[in-house]
């Protein structure tokens, strides 16, 4: 990809199969894809507030993966989402994301993915059961720094 394009993306911090931190921008309207990865990793090491911040003697131990989102694809029913899938909700101005490495790592059913989107967008866990909310599966390329 062109590093100097705004492009949406995630940057997940591991330690082993433990995720560390997870930030990004979606949409990426504001940086350089090279930018905002630098901004995201560093987020995601210091800002997620899902997990202490990473010290100084954890990095080297650290594989670092990150998620390019092609496309956001409007599903028009719960019935779409389909295990392992990362998905995008929003209702009013609540969004959360699970990015497709975490719905797979994890082995998460359509309706735990639905559960943990909801919760990121700081919505009860189960408000996609009750209540219209915008879902999108999320199109994305995934890098990890294990690969190389």
């Amino acid at each position: 990809p062109n590093l100097q394009v705004s492009v949406p993306v995630f940057v997940t911090l591991y330690k082993g199969d433990l995720i560390k931190g997870s930030m990004g921008f979606l949409p990426n309207d504001s940086f350089p894809l090279v930018e905002a990865v630098q901004k995201a990793a560093v987020m995601a090491a210091t800002k997620d507030p899902r997990y202490p911040s990473v010290r100084t003697y954890e990095i080297q131990d650290l594989t670092y993966e990150i998620t390019l989102v092609k496309d956001l694809l409007p599903l028009h029913r719960l019935e779409d989402v389909k295990k392992g899938m990362g998905i995008y909700v929003r209702h009013q101005e609540n969004t959360g994301i699970v990015l497709p490495g975490v719905a797979m790592n994890h082995g998460w059913t359509p309706e735990q993915v639905l559960s943990e989107a909801c919760t990121k967008a700081d919505l009860p866990s189960n408000f996609w059961q009750s209540h219209p909310i915008s879902i999108f599966a999320i199109e994305a390329e995934s890098f990890s720094s294990a690969e190389f």
